[in-house]
């Protein structure tokens, strides 16, 4: 939806506009920032949700388990700064491969 929404855009583009790039430049930018605003929003969704997505599995995770889910829960805030480095490590790599 979103990319023929801007595909429409492109065509009242001026032909001395449209003249400056070739037809499939235009349709790899057109593409490539549609994919970017999708995983954009994906992302944001993922990061709103997940609060509340962790809070409800322990919730039901010391229903089941009592207090042995804390040591869950100690070993899920532990991992966070092991993910977030191998995140950074992974993006790094990427842009410069």
């Amino acid at each position: 939806m979103l990319v023929h929404e801007v595909f429409d855009k492109v065509l009242y583009l001026t032909p001395t506009a449209r003249a400056q790039f070739s037809s499939g430049r235009i349709f790899n930018l057109v593409t490539t920032d549609a994919e970017t605003l999708q995983q954009l929003f994906q992302n944001i969704l993922g990061v709103i949700s997940s609060p509340a997505r962790i809070i409800g599995s322990m919730a039901m995770l010391y229903v089941q388990l009592g207090p042995a889910s804390l040591v869950a829960l100690a070993v899920l805030i532990l991992m966070m700064p092991v993910q977030v480095r191998e995140d950074f490590a992974v993006a790094y790599m990427s842009t410069t491969a």
